[in-house]
């Protein structure tokens, strides 16, 4: 008699059902990541990409010592997506529309500050600045991961993933490697589609700029949310950047902040 007791409550004991799919065992960090690279080469490998029209816009502020802002630049701009790639058209500065010609005048000006090359005949075709996929293959190989736990975002299941880069001497070309090289955070990786949906990123040791003669990256703390449109493909929805670091004597403290909105289709 007892025993039938026993069984009859294991028998309806909830333990015994089917674990919610948050409990569900958790996927491996390298099966997450060539599921990623995956999704990164079907969407280069589109022969006739649709193409995707949206507005950006850019908050830059300089900070004193103090947080207290010294100057700030807003920009808007109308944002191409084909596939991975983009290309952003400056509209605005300082609520100020821009005719096509300031556009690309002011744009070639940050382009030298920043130590851009620009191509002198710049066909019709390829006015404003392009930037492929900001997630590469070779930007994961980069690092190694971490699974963590589940969470639900934005209504999708996600796994929370930590990163940090796979060793101390990997090559490094040019400063945004030497960057990339010392960067670690967190990663959320939508499991259905194989995006990234959100990233949290921070500088773990001092960037120098030849040999720390023309300045240094002290600090680097970034945060990006990314959103699946209507449409399907998913877009940079929020991305928000401090940094502090040093240009040649003085100290140089940055605060941006980008959101994106009406995200359309062209034809």
């Amino acid at each position: 008699m007892a025993f039938a007791c026993l069984l009859l409550l294991s028998l309806a004991s909830p333990t015994l059902a089917a674990p919610p799919p948050n409990q569900e065992e958790l996927p491996k960090a390298e099966a997450l990541m060539e599921k990623a690279i995956a999704r990164i080469r079907q969407v280069q490998a589109q022969p006739h990409p649709p193409r995707f029209v949206y507005l950006k816009t850019s908050v830059t502020e300089e900070l004193d010592s103090k947080d207290k802002v010294q100057s700030k630049q807003e920009k808007e701009y109308e944002v191409t997506q084909v596939g991975t790639a983009t290309r952003q058209r400056l509209l605005k500065l300082n609520g100020k529309e821009l005719a096509e010609t300031e556009a690309k005048s002011h744009e070639a000006r940050m382009r030298k500050q920043r130590g851009e090359s620009s191509d002198p005949v710049e066909k019709p075709k390829d006015r404003g600045r392009e930037r492929s996929g900001w997630l590469t293959e070779d930007l994961i190989r980069k690092f190694e991961y971490q699974v963590h736990r589940r969470e639900v975002l934005q209504g999708r299941s996600c796994v929370l993933l930590s990163f940090k880069p796979r060793a101390h001497d990997l090559p490094a070309t040019q400063l945004a490697d030497r960057i990339f090289n010392k960067l670690s955070g967190s990663i959320w990786f939508d499991e259905q589609e194989s995006e990234i949906c959100r990233l949290e990123v921070s500088l773990k040791e001092k960037v120098s700029v030849w040999g720390g003669l023309l300045g240094s990256i002290q600090s680097f703390d970034m945060n990006l949310q990314r959103e699946r449109s209507s449409y399907g493909p998913w877009f940079n929805k929020s991305f928000k950047l401090t940094l502090e670091g040093r240009r040649f004597l003085d100290t140089l403290r940055l605060r941006v902040a980008e959101e994106a909105r009406d995200f359309q289709r062209r034809e």
